[in-house]
């Protein structure tokens, strides 16, 4: 089990809505593929595998394409069992470590690109065994086929061929600290939400302009953003 502290950081509405009635909003991997935005934007999002151009080939449509042999190309396989999940929930995770004590530049400021609020998940043993109920209530279901959390792997892109899937990205992305919730939905092309009721128990919110980037001790042992 991760022990730490969930930051999510995002739009007022969408924090309210996930600290009061816990949706879990998961987006398409293919967004995260195509959206704009520089801490949104991964064009290898779920790939099952990176090649670099050296001896490779681009060939579309019949039509042969000169490939940079510096850089790299994600290869998708829609039957790759590692790599079919469809959509993700995301947020930071800060583990109770000595640089989560000690250090006042818990997160870095740029993750505020998400939305002007943030909301942090003080106990995440709580919030990871509400969604894991609902989880297995949608598999019974069968709204969704299986789902997996875990940490983000970064990985430096500069030398590195092998397989991927949705917890490996570039190392461009590590100041995120990512933890994410992958699921896989049969035929699934648009976002999927679900709810895990109240989370207002074990979090709290706040604007961007009263957030203080340092970390307070429970009384309890355990850790909290000061807001």
């Amino acid at each position: 089990m991760f022990r730490g502290l969930f930051l999510k950081f995002g739009q007022q509405e969408h924090i309210e809505q996930l600290q009061k009635q816990g949706l879990i909003y998961c987006n398409t991997f293919e967004y995260f593929q195509k959206c704009e935005n520089k801490e949104q934007h991964d064009p290898y999002e779920n790939a099952s595998e990176i090649l670099k151009g050296k001896n490779c080939k681009l060939i579309i449509d019949g039509k042969e394409f000169e490939v940079d042999p510096e850089s790299s190309i994600g290869i998708y396989k829609g039957n790759d069992p590692n790599c079919d999940y469809t959509n993700i929930f995301c947020t930071a995770a800060f583990s109770y470590d000595s640089k989560l004590v000690h250090n006042h530049n818990i997160y870095d400021p740029s993750l505020f690109d998400f939305g002007n609020t943030i909301l942090v998940i003080h106990d995440i043993e709580i919030f990871i065994s509400r969604m894991t109920e609902k989880l297995e209530d949608l598999k019974n279901k069968h709204l969704i086929d299986n789902y997996r959390a875990n940490p983000v792997e970064y990985i430096n892109m500069d030398s590195y061929e092998g397989t991927w899937g949705p917890f490996k990205k570039s190392d461009k992305f590590k100041h995120q600290l990512e933890w994410r919730l992958a699921l896989k939905i049969p035929q699934q092309k648009e976002p999927f939400s679900f709810s895990i009721g109240s989370i207002e128990d074990i979090s709290k919110t706040s604007p961007r302009q009263n957030c203080v980037n340092k970390v307070i001790q429970n009384p309890s042992g355990t850790y909290n953003l000061e807001i």
